[in-house]
């Protein structure tokens, strides 16, 4: 029969095996006659039917709640996709590009490059002491040379 699946035509085969088996039995016994009633009602394809479309709403529920249902949920897995789909393969791409840094090369080359920002960040750090300290003697130097100006004016003050 067209349209039935595969357990189905293997349990007629068996069926069929059986019944051959039996009626060899029963002309060496001498049984007179078997008789097998089959049914089929229209309800059992419904019902088969019924029953993978139940399957599959169920693994649509556990993938919901695996990935979320709804742009909020979702929006973990889908937050640093690059593209405008915001498909799964879109956000395991994503994962896969992330996880491609945790490559050993990659963390060298990482590390490199921190390694060289710390060494500016030292030099710049002291430069920026050598100048803070210029600026310091600096402003001594003109309170000293403001000071000295004063002491003048002071004496001027009391020469008169």
């Amino acid at each position: 029969m067209p349209g039935q699946s595969a357990t189905d035509r293997e349990l007629t085969r068996r069926l069929a095996a059986e019944l051959e088996s039996f009626k060899e039995k029963s002309t060496a016994v001498g049984d007179d006659h078997v008789t097998y009633e089959l049914y089929y009602r229209p309800e059992h394809e419904k019902f088969a039917q019924m029953s993978k479309i139940s399957e599959l709403e169920l693994r649509i529920r556990t993938l919901e709640a695996v990935v979320g249902s709804k742009e909020s949920e979702s929006s973990v897995l889908l937050r640093d996709t690059h593209s405008d789909s915001k498909s799964l393969t879109s956000a395991a791409a994503a994962l896969e590009e992330k996880l491609s840094l945790l490559d050993l090369d990659e963390i060298d080359q990482i590390e490199a490059r921190l390694q060289s920002v710390l060494y500016h960040m030292t030099q710049i750090a002291g430069k920026k002491e050598a100048v803070e300290k210029a600026d310091e003697e600096s402003k001594v130097d003109e309170l000293y040379d403001l000071v000295k100006e004063w002491d003048r004016v002071a004496e001027i003050g009391r020469a008169v």
